[in-house]
């Protein structure tokens, strides 16, 4: 929605332009007004041919305007450019030289009103015709020779009007410097200096070329200087800003900040030779010229760089940047400097268009910095809350962590030290050196466990001989083991450690719960798979798996093979159990941190 409005503004003042161009030539039927160029070589007697130089820009102008009345009435011809370095006007009635009018920088006189133009009052009777000529010399610097022919009580409201827009857009202008100077000041961001000091530097070169600095500078006064200035000066902060705008002052080669840096150090020196060489030497005069012009190509191409760049990295203010970039480059500027050069119609842009651009420029940066900034201080939030976020789980991760451990630890208690107290209390005629041995076996064990809780524990002894030593303690119990071991390498230490426990498991159970007098272990090593699958059974009084799924054995025994991706089987009845632990994977080198 916002983009729309200012869209519509934006072609609501180039409405505003082209209509302002229109009235260049437009007149009423009225008064017929032909224009021509007149050759050097033949000139009016009254008209000297001036010595040119080899300018870049084509620095002397001779022209002829004639005016047809189809009726008596009384017009103003209005020059509307009155920057020139030289300019001599000739207004011929009747074959005779009614007036003359010589103004510019050279001769030290201007008209009395120079941001008005220059206006000469003709008086016409009915089938008269009024030739004026006109001589310009402006040492290769653009100049605006464009006219229009008004009658008077119009062009004075048409003066008006200007002059209220004008006062409209610097109020507009002033307000929101003054903005951008309070927010620069509280929100100490470096965009906002360079906002500031960009639109005050675009005022100023408007107000030399058209306004107040133009109307009230005394004729001694070096009124191209200023305009050169401010111009550079504009474009220097141009590329400034739009570099802080769009990265903040970051994400874009240093190399090319340092060549703007270094091309511009420049111009001091360049203003110091235009305030003390005199300009008419074609070579000085030149010099500014190229340097100007470099200085706007520079300026808009490296512009256009950081749009594109912009764009590009899905920047999201780019888009409107390029909008509002757009907007001053084909509304003002590229018709002021192609109309130099024969490449678009030389007709009148109203004085107040630059006026009203650079006010609609004044807010439309402020918006989109302050959307920008409104952006950035939605992203910090959302950051922030990710942040938390990230911090609560964290927070969540190690308590629940915590909790794990605590389970881990718990199982291993179960399996290590209840198992030998166990075996411990089912064997009724166990001997006073094995109690003392599997006392010593338990203490060995938690001091074991205890060391595992490391995390430097992480090596274990071989697999086959930690089982042997485990079937050996077990084996003097009131059952028969019977053991089948068909397994080649068991590198990883983890799955050693789930496959000792879930066998110490079944062997506790075997002693506490089964009364059996065989008990079978079978482990085979599937190669294709990489597998493992243990077999367990005994001939017991088996139990009741849904009774039973709660105890603290079996759910030790589920939790240990799911944790190397393995199946857990139960089958019971009156002839005994079956447990079957499928597909437990040999490549499982570290825990899960499941709970």
């Amino acid at each position: 929605m916002l983009t729309k409005l200012f869209s519509f503004i934006s072609f609501l003042i180039l409405a505003l332009t082209l209509k302002a161009e229109s009235k260049d030539h437009s007149n009423s039927n009225q008064f017929f007004i032909q224009t021509s160029e007149l050759n050097s070589t033949f000139l009016p007697s009254f008209m000297t041919p001036l010595k040119t130089e080899s300018n870049v820009i084509e620095n002397v102008k001779y022209a002829e305007i004639r005016i047809t009345a189809q009726s008596k009435g009384e017009r103003t011809l209005h020059f509307n450019g009155t920057a020139f370095y030289e300019i001599k006007i000739w207004v011929v009635e009747n074959d005779t030289i009614s007036s003359v009018l010589h103004y510019g920088s050279n001769i030290k006189k201007y008209p009395e009103k120079r941001n008005e133009g220059i206006k000469i009052p003709l008086s016409f009777e009915a089938s008269e015709t009024k030739r004026i000529y006109y001589t310009i010399y402006d040492l290769g610097v653009i100049f605006n020779d464009s006219f229009s022919l008004e009658d008077n009580d119009k062009l004075e409201r048409i003066i008006r009007s200007e002059i209220a827009i004008k006062t409209i857009c610097r109020s507009i202008l002033g307000l929101f410097l003054f903005i951008g100077l309070c927010l620069g000041y509280f929100l100490r961001k470096k965009v906002l200096l360079y906002y500031v000091i960009f639109s005050f530097t675009g005022l100023l070169y408007t107000e030399s070329q058209f306004g107040i600095i133009l109307h009230h500078s005394p004729s001694y006064f070096h009124i191209k200087l200023v305009q050169f200035l401010t111009l550079q000066l504009y474009f220097y902060f141009y590329i400034f800003f739009y570099y802080s705008l769009l990265f903040n002052s970051k994400g874009v080669n240093r190399k090319f900040i340092k060549s703007i840096k270094v091309y511009f150090s420049l111009m001091p020196i360049v203003f110091l030779a235009y305030a003390l060489i005199p300009e008419y030497l074609t070579n000085i005069s030149n010099t500014y010229l190229i340097f100007g012009h470099i200085s706007f190509l520079l300026t808009y191409l490296f512009i256009g760089f950081l749009l594109i760049r912009g764009i590009y990295l899905k920047l999201p203010i780019a888009k409107a940047t390029l909008f509002i970039f757009l907007v001053n480059l084909f509304v003002v500027f590229l018709p002021a400097i192609f109309s130099q050069f024969n490449l678009f119609p030389n007709y009148k842009i109203s004085h107040f268009i630059f006026y009203c651009l650079f006010a609609f420029d004044s807010i439309y940066y402020i918006v989109i910095m302050l959307y920008k900034y409104y952006k950035l201080r939605q992203e910090r939030k959302t950051l922030l809350m990710k942040y938390n976020s990230l911090q609560r789980d964290y927070s969540l991760a190690l308590m629940e962590g915590q909790e794990t451990e605590k389970n881990r630890i718990g199982r291993e208690l179960h399996d290590h030290i209840g198992g030998n107290l166990a075996m411990i209390d089912k064997m009724d005629n166990i001997i006073q050196n094995d109690s003392n041995a599997i006392l010593s076996d338990t203490i060995v064990s938690l001091e074991d466990m205890i060391k595992s809780l490391s995390p430097n524990a992480k090596k274990r002894n071989h697999f086959t001989e930690e089982l042997g030593q485990l079937f050996i303690k077990y084996s003097k119990s009131y059952f028969n083991l019977h053991v089948t071991l068909n397994i080649s390498t068991l590198n990883s230490p983890f799955v050693q450690s789930q496959l000792l426990r879930i066998s110490q498991e079944l062997l506790i159970n075997a002693v506490k719960h089964s009364h059996a007098e065989n008990v079978y272990f079978d482990y085979q090593f599937n190669p294709f798979t990489n597998s493992l699958n243990l077999y367990y059974k005994d001939d017991g009084i088996g139990f009741i798996p849904e009774l039973e799924k709660d105890g603290v054995g079996l759910k030790n025994m589920r939790y240990r093979v799911e944790k190397v991706n393995g199946i857990m089987k139960v089958e019971s009845n009156e002839n005994g159990v079956q447990i079957d632990f499928i597909n437990i994977q040999l490549n499982n080198t570290t825990e899960k941190t499941t709970t």
